[in-house]
């Protein structure tokens, strides 16, 4: 039996092999967590605090972007802040700011 497993910017996909025909193997399509990140920060009307683990940063860096655009706040603590860019400082020109929101915000 193999498990195979890959996780993309827009999708993230799995097969079970299990000697079979491999048409009669299970498989799914299921959208990344990258993408519905993002999706909930194009959906969000109010600033939004990003914590936790590093993602692939492509679908997320264009929602925070835009939405910093729209005159919103984006707090990130540090090591989620790395899906950005390796150097924080870079994360920072981006506007995120890299810190503990003061206010009520998405999480």
């Amino acid at each position: 039996m193999i498990f195979t497993l890959d996780v993309g910017s827009g999708t993230q996909d799995f097969l079970l092999f299990t000697n079979e025909n491999i048409r009669n193997c299970p498989k799914a399509v299921l959208p990344s967590q990258t993408s519905i990140i993002a999706k909930k920060i194009v959906n969000c009307n109010t600033d939004v605090y990003l914590y936790g683990y590093t993602m692939g940063g492509g679908p997320i860096k264009k929602a925070v972007v835009e939405h910093i655009s729209k005159g919103f706040k984006v707090y990130s603590d540090r090591r989620a802040a790395l899906t950005f860019a390796d150097n924080l400082k870079k994360v920072e020109k981006i506007g995120i700011k890299i810190s503990e929101p003061k206010d009520d915000v998405l999480k």
